[in-house]
């Protein structure tokens, strides 16, 4: 599959944004927009929520040389 990913930042009268797109041969196939929020913690907590998931499912497969069966 030929995909590549389009982040931006952007803002409107509710504030700042970071958008990410899929696009596959051209054309986009999904967004999520992720608020800012007060002090940046939309985008802290965001990150906080994505690294735990991304780690957890590293560990569900043994990435880390852990096995949970």
């Amino acid at each position: 599959m030929d995909a590549d990913r389009l982040r931006w930042l952007g803002s409107n009268a509710r504030g700042n944004f970071l958008l990410v797109s899929e696009l596959i041969h051209g054309q986009r196939k999904g967004s999520i927009v992720i608020p800012e929020g007060k002090l940046g913690r939309g985008w802290g907590g965001f990150g906080l929520h994505l690294k735990k998931t991304l780690e957890d499912s590293l560990l569900r497969q043994g990435h880390y040389g852990i096995r949970n069966d």
